[in-house]
């Protein structure tokens, strides 16, 4: 199957106020560091920052200005896999509780592939 992308003039730079479209792309090493500065960048500021200060991710999320947070598993499913009665390891408050209660919209799609997310974490979690 062909690729769904095209390079993007030779694959390494980018002329000054050119575009990189969306069926475009840079070469294969331009695409590990972007997509690593990525990585770090987003999870520094939705990862970190919450374990740091006691945040909730969902309100960490919200704050960095994402528009629209799209899931797989729904928290009720992932509770009732992890079958934990303390409640340590789930949350039992939505996504779209604490977006709706935010001074902007945040779209929520999900859960969209729940029974194929569900595979991941079943015989992950142990039995509290």
């Amino acid at each position: 199957m062909a690729s769904v992308w095209k390079l993007h003039g030779d694959g390494r730079t980018v002329e000054p106020d050119a575009v990189v479209r969306p069926n475009e792309r840079l070469g294969w090493p331009q695409m590990f560091g972007l997509g690593g500065q990525h990585v770090l960048a987003m999870f520094g500021a939705t990862v970190t920052v919450p374990l740091l200060t006691g945040f909730p991710v969902t309100a960490t999320i919200f704050w960095s200005g994402i528009g629209r947070v799209v899931f797989a598993l729904s928290s009720a499913t992932l509770a009732e896999i992890v079958r934990d009665p303390t409640g340590a390891w789930t949350l039992a408050v939505s996504c779209r509780d604490v977006f709706a209660r935010g001074g902007r919209a945040v779209e929520v799609q999900g859960p969209l592939i729940e029974d194929r997310a569900r595979v991941v974490h079943e015989g992950f979690w142990e039995p509290a």
